[in-house]
């Protein structure tokens, strides 16, 4: 039919689909909202004496690429059975579900659908690797933080489960979707799976995380979720209890964090702008050892790829960056063509300043600044910041390669 009712909203004491009395909510597009919500109201009025449902989500409509409705007759149609075959229903769903406001029409992109099959994809990779590690899947009731990583990992899934379920309560389904994805793939996957292969023995925790983040993604993607949830052995995801998770992170604990997590981003950043081969290690030099880097050393260094690091020292022929609260001198010597680079800063520079004298002497005209518009005189001057700002930097990157 037009519309679904959700098992969300099930009556706890009766699951029988025969003694169920659909008194939760219904979803419907609003094209039929009178041709079905307020009949299906009437006539349940008129002949029960009662409404059907407490409450109705109206959903948009989801059109073609081009903005256009899905029709038979012209042939624009598209066949989900052909979708769901070659990425997957949990893909499709969550492609449909998310990045979309309630209510408004909504545009089909094979594209999300191939991102959403992804994303599919990752939280299966994060149950293997887990599994593979733990040795086979356990229930763990509790489990007790050892490490920085560890509290920060706990506390961020106990604020998604509560965030997520507070916006399923309010039927935002695409921002719980995005707070869901924003935490395994983010802060579980490309930060904590990293540092646990650091840290080691993370069996109990990897477990605990990974059995009550399938109950949370469990509405968006139920295939996957229950295929996986099944080698926990504690019955069907379906029914599971949605999970509780009491741990908080402090002030300190979060900004130590975001130090290292600034901190690694930066060393990465260095490496990538010079090109710097991934298997190679380099070595820094850190102006003050702060909180982060004696906290989370080995994470940084594993994580960004660093050799050896001095602290209260400085290295010739490095480039420097501000990060995690002090500055970090990144070795380049026998990574990259000094000479090179050096002559790659130097025309980079000349044309920056050849750009700013244009820039300067265009907004010194004072015929052009009274004819110009006021939105072209912002562009401009914001263009001139702009490029004295990156001169900046390129002069301070190409003092430290001459040091």
């Amino acid at each position: 039919g037009s519309w679904t009712f959700s098992t969300l909203g099930w009556p706890e004491k009766t699951k029988d689909l025969e003694t169920f009395h659909p008194t939760s909510w219904i979803q419907m597009g609003y094209e039929i909202l009178y041709l079905w919500l307020m009949r299906m109201i009437l006539m349940s009025a008129y002949t029960l004496e009662e409404i059907p449902f407490k409450d109705a989500y109206i959903h948009g409509l989801l059109r073609d690429k081009d903005g256009k409705k899905f029709s038979k007759s012209s042939g624009s149609n598209i066949d989900p059975l052909e979708v769901i075959k070659e990425y997957g229903c949990d893909a499709l769903r969550v492609s449909v579900l998310s990045g979309i406001t309630p209510g408004n029409d909504s545009r089909f992109y094979a594209e999300k659908v191939e991102a959403s099959r992804n994303l599919v994809n990752k939280l299966w990779n994060i149950s293997r690797f887990t599994f593979t590690n733990a040795g086979g899947a356990r229930h763990v009731e509790s489990v007790t933080p050892k490490t920085l990583a560890d509290r920060w990992i706990l506390a961020r899934l106990s604020e998604t489960a509560k965030k997520v379920g507070m916006l399923i309560d309010r039927y935002d389904f695409s921002l719980a979707i995005e707070t869901l994805r924003d935490f395994t793939w983010t802060d579980l996957a490309d930060w904590y799976l990293e540092i646990a292969k650091v840290e080691k023995e993370k069996n109990d925790i990897l477990l605990y995380i990974l059995e009550r983040l399938l109950v949370l993604w469990h509405p968006f993607t139920p295939f996957v979720t229950e295929e996986i949830y099944k080698n926990f052995d504690a019955g069907m995801c379906i029914v599971a209890k949605w999970p509780t998770v009491e741990h908080e992170l402090s002030s300190v604990d979060q900004s130590t964090v975001a130090a290292m997590q600034e901190t690694i981003v930066a060393i990465r950043n260095v490496r990538a702008q010079y090109k710097v081969e991934p298997k190679k290690l380099v070595d820094v030099a850190v102006i003050e050892e702060t909180v982060a880097w004696k906290e989370t050393k080995d994470a940084i260094m594993s994580l960004a790829r660093v050799g050896n690091v001095t602290f209260g020292g400085s290295l010739p022929n490095a480039a420097s960056v501000i990060a995690g609260g002090t500055t970090i001198a990144v070795d380049l010597a026998g990574l990259v063509d000094l000479d090179k680079e050096r002559t790659r800063l130097e025309k980079e520079i000349a044309d920056a300043e050849k750009f700013l004298g244009v820039q300067n002497a265009k907004l010194a005209n004072a015929d052009f600044v009274a004819r110009a518009p006021e939105k072209v005189i912002t562009l401009e001057r914001q263009k001139l910041a702009d490029t004295q700002e990156k001169l900046n930097a390129l002069r301070k990157e190409f003092a430290a390669l001459v040091s």
